[in-house]
This record gives structure tokens, sequence and C-alpha cells, in this order.
């Protein structure tokens, strides 16, 4: 068995093994997810004229999947793949050192061949691995993490306790080992979420990240709405010379709005939540100006005087972050998130 393994440049981005691995399954060219994460594969095949890359295929952990269809006939292949952006902390990818085009959300790109670069519209190049198939109709690489996760059974555990902390439940290490707590936990998300017990793996997983992603926060301040009425949201911030207040963003139930969508560079924000017709939701004892249509106002003194009302904002602190999502819940404020980006590449 070969194994390729390759650290991509960038600390923020671990590259985990690739053992190759030959089946006798229907032909094709296969990936079988070996960790404790929900990844999103491209493919690359080399003819005689032109590359060929394809993306995203979603693999849920000890689950596998066909990248290519069919006998392998083609002189050369190519696999990346990299974890969901629902998951919390570093990103991970699993590739080598052949640099091929790919794009946001699910494309398919032609190139003459391994040019160097991406031309504007073709997307952006990242290190794919080779797969060398030892012309064989069929094959199958398997992407790994650690060695405590050793089957695929194991995996696809690992990967719901993984889903379950990315969620805020208390789950210290996503290894596949299980006990009662876990059972008790996977229970009690189920039924916040409507889930029958004899949901099927692939509807548990994709509820899982939904949930996951809805709460992640990318670079900026995000509010999510996790109640049934439609919220409006107000934020506010100083630097060393004012005070600013800007609103209002409409938030549907089950949905987020990004208020700040640069990374944060304060160590506190302040947020003030209200439903339609002004009741109030998320309110604190730091004073801003405020209309009842949208604004941006400097200043939080004179309000009154200047055509405007004054109203409590709560702080918000951000950890040092440069990217949290505030949840609002039935009975106000949620813990915030850490950054995590969401879903398929985009």
């Amino acid at each position: 068995m070969t194994r390729i393994a390759r650290l991509i440049a960038g600390c923020a981005i671990a590259c985990g093994a690739l053992p190759l691995t030959a089946v006798s399954a229907s032909a094709a060219l296969k990936i079988c997810n070996r960790t404790s994460y929900i990844v999103y594969a491209a493919s690359g095949t080399q003819t005689k004229t032109a590359l060929e890359t394809n993306g995203w295929t979603r693999i849920t952990p000890g689950a596998c999947t066909a990248l290519v269809d069919g006998r392998l006939k083609n002189a050369s292949y190519y696999i990346y793949a990299q974890s969901s952006r629902a998951h919390g902390g570093l990103s991970r990818a699993w590739g080598g050192n052949v640099f091929l085009c790919v794009a946001h959300g699910r494309f398919q790109l032609h190139r003459p061949g391994l040019s160097a670069g991406c031309p504007p519209d073709q997307g952006f190049a990242v290190g794919f691995a080779a797969v060398k198939t030892h012309h064989k109709a069929d094959w199958t690489e398997t992407l790994t993490e650690t060695d405590e996760i050793a089957t695929l059974e194991q995996a696809r555990l690992a990967g719901l306790q993984r889903l379950l902390a990315d969620n805020g439940y208390p789950i210290k290490k996503p290894d596949g080992e299980v006990g009662a707590i876990f059972r008790t936990t996977l229970d009690r998300f189920r039924s916040s979420h409507g889930l029958a017990t004899n949901t099927s793996d692939a509807d548990l997983f994709s509820a899982l990240e939904k949930a996951a992603g809805a709460i992640a926060a990318p670079a900026g301040y995000s509010v999510c709405n996790t109640t049934s009425k439609p919220l409006w949201a107000s934020i506010g911030m100083n630097d060393e010379k004012s005070w600013f207040a800007r609103g209002w963003w409409k938030i549907p139930p089950a949905e987020c709005a990004s208020l700040i969508s640069t990374p944060l560079s304060d160590e506190r924000y302040f947020l003030r939540v209200e439903q339609a017709g002004g009741k109030t939701v998320i309110a604190g004892t730091t004073p801003l100006c405020i209309t009842d249509i949208a604004f941006e106002i400097e200043g939080r003194t004179n309000c009154e005087a200047r055509g405007m009302k004054q109203a409590g904002f709560l702080e918000t602190p951000t950890g040092g972050k440069d990217g949290v999502a505030v949840r609002i819940g039935p009975h106000g404020l949620m813990p915030a998130e850490k950054n995590a980006q969401v879903g398929i590449p985009k």
C-alpha cells in the first residue's frame, strides 16, 4: 500500500494521508471517508489532449462515493478534498503537489493540460494528489485522519460526534468511541430538530451539517434568528474618536444576516434586536441613538434633540476572533460561536 501525505502551504490547512487501496466493486474511481469530517471532493482526469477537473462531491464520514464513474481508462487521475465549512476550527484538506484549477460552487473545467496558473474565468489552483491506478479498471482512495479512527464505522460515529460538538453540544473528542452520553446527546439533537429515532444516516448528517452551518461564523459579525418570528437587528461600535450605530437588518426565522462582512478588529460590539412593532428582544445598558427606519448615526449624545431616540445596546465581546455569529433564541441571546465557514466551497 502506498501513502501520499503532503502538508499544503499555509498553517490553516492540514493535509491528510491518502492510502491507496484496490477494490473489486463496480468500476469507478472512489473515495472512502475514514475521517470525522464531512468533506467535499474534486477529481482531475488527464487524457492525451486535455485535463478536466470536476467538483464538488459531498462525502459524509464513513461513506464511500464514486468521483469518476465507469472503467478507468485515462492516463492519470487526481484527487483533492477539503472539510465542510460547517465544521469549527481550522479547515482541513487532503491532496498533494499537483496544482489544478477548481472553482467556487459546482464546476467542470477543461484545460489543455498541466499548464501553470488558472485564467480569471477558470477558478484558482489547489494541490491535488496524483492517483496511480496501476492500470486497474477501478480504484479506491481512503481519506484518513488519525490512527484512532481505524474503520469506516468508527469514522461514521466520530463524524456524528464532531458535528454535535460543532452544534455546541458537550462532546470532548470525536474518536468514534461512543457511550450513553453520546446516545443521549444525539437523542437531544433529534428531538430538538424534529427527527425520528430511525432517521437515516444521510438525513441525520444533513441536519447536523445544516444546523452547524447556521451558527458558524465567517469573518465578520452575523446574527442568526432561531425563533419563529422575524427579527430586526442593529449594531453599535466605537473607535478612539466616536460612537456609531447602524440598523436595521431584517432577519427571517431560521436565517442569518451579516451586519459586518469584514474581519472584526474590535474587542466588543453592541447589539440591539427587536421584533416588528418595536418589542425589545435584545438590549443592554450602553445607550446609543436609533430611529424607527434604516439609520447610520455617529455619536450617542443629544439623541432627541437631533430627531432620534436613545436605546440600550448589549455589549457582545468577540474574544479576539475575526468572526462571530450571535444566535437569538426564544429566550434571548445564545452563546456566540467560533469562527468557521459553511458548507460546499463557495
